[in-house]
């Protein structure tokens, strides 16, 4: 007679077995990418939060008594995936691109702890009730400072997958490929009543004009995520051919992963942004020139 017991710890053995292999495969990946939205300037000798050379500029010139505030609108940990094969990279831009090793040593990027708005101070993250920063400079944690990953190299430190120019992220009949794979475009879902004590659902296939309205609302979708590919791809194609420019800018990457994996952003859920500092006087450029401060990652495809 089988000992089901037995059976039964020998399927889960199976099954956990078959876990893992799934886990194994790769999946497909989709490549993300953010331009930082909002820098601000804060410096020692600067109290005005609305002063016009601390925001909106093509460069901003840190030393030790000065730092760039970054952040990305919209990105926080619980809308991005990272693992450890899914990284992500921000990218910076110094004017010059003879940067010295004892300069490059002197540059960290740091996550601020404190919400901050684009009025921030050397002494305050914001103007209002509570915007004081704990400690003039900023909030935020030095041993929680990374230093520079890679420096004007042409390649990335996180590269997009290949073909990903190819992989569209929506399918539509008539458009090269199938339209929808559960035909949801067709069918809808009615609540039918068969008294009051019940109801029940049934699929009904839409009207001709329901239909067309369903179609060009995808392509709509379809066109808007094809351009912002297309902006992106040309953005990052301008970038690319500035970083080895001989007099400059020289680009500056840095790899953020672990924040969102282990550290302040995995354990907080919000995104406050990042610091730049540095020992040294170096002058970056901002999100209002070509060279703009970026963002970039890889998540599963699915």
């Amino acid at each position: 007679m089988v000992n089901l017991k037995n059976f039964a710890i020998f399927g889960f053995v199976l099954l956990l077995s078959a876990c893992d292999n799934f886990r194994s495969v790769e999946a497909p990946r989709v490549f993300k990418y953010e331009v930082a939205t909002n820098l601000k300037l804060i410096d020692i000798e600067e109290n005005s939060p609305d002063a016009k050379w601390t925001y909106s500029q093509q460069s901003y010139e840190i030393d030790s008594y000065s730092r760039i505030l970054v952040k990305t609108d919209g990105l926080n940990s619980e809308e991005v995936y990272v693992d450890d094969k899914f990284i992500m990279a921000f990218s910076i831009y110094s004017a010059r691109g003879d940067l010295t090793e004892e300069e490059l040593a002197g540059i960290k990027l740091c996550p601020v702890t404190k919400n901050w708005m684009i009025y921030a101070t050397w002494e305050k993250a914001h103007p209002f009730q509570d915007g004081s920063w704990s400690k003039t400079g900023g909030d935020f944690n030095e041993n929680e400072c990374i230093s520079v990953a890679a420096y004007n190299i042409a390649k990335n430190i996180i590269e997009p997958p290949e073909d990903d120019d190819d992989q569209d992220q929506y399918e539509f009949e008539g458009y090269g490929s199938e339209f929808d794979k559960n035909n949801e475009v067709y069918y809808k879902t009615i609540t039918e009543s068969n008294g009051w004590w019940s109801s029940r659902e049934k699929r009904v296939r839409r009207s001709d004009s329901e239909i067309a309205e369903q179609k060009k609302l995808k392509l709509q979708a379809y066109e808007k995520e094809k351009e912002r590919r297309e902006k992106q791809k040309a953005l990052q194609a301008q970038i690319d051919s500035e970083a080895l420019a001989p007099n400059g800018p020289a680009r500056l990457q840095f790899n953020i992963s672990d924040w969102f994996l282990n550290g302040p952003l995995a354990t907080r859920g919000k995104n406050f942004g990042f610091v730049i500092i540095s020992e040294h006087q170096i002058e970056f450029l901002s999100e209002q020139s070509a060279s703009k401060p970026t963002i970039s990652w890889t998540e599963p495809g699915y």
